[in-house]
């Protein structure tokens, strides 16, 4: 009676069983993942992300560009109302 494990009609029954769970798993995966594809929301999230981040590249690339003029002006502006001094 303890060696029920053992056997092989109750190992049988025990990975059928297990074969079924994985197979009913495997399944609900595959719903899942194409669920996900075929979602069009998750598309707009993708394309809200891309957009941001080219913005945020856009901006610092004027910050870096701009700044090192910005910053020639105001010397020169500062040395303009020092009589030629240095600021």
């Amino acid at each position: 009676m303890g060696f029920a494990f053992f056997s092989t009609k109750a190992s049988s029954e025990r990975f059928g069983r297990w074969s079924e769970v994985s197979k009913m798993t495997l399944q609900t995966i595959k719903t899942s993942v194409l669920k996900f594809v075929k979602d069009e929301d998750g598309l707009t999230i993708v394309e809200y992300a891309v957009a941001g981040g080219l913005i945020t590249v856009a901006v610092a690339a004027a910050f870096v560009t701009l700044g090192g003029q910005v910053n020639a002006k105001i010397t020169a502006l500062c040395a303009a109302v020092n009589g030629g001094n240095a600021c």
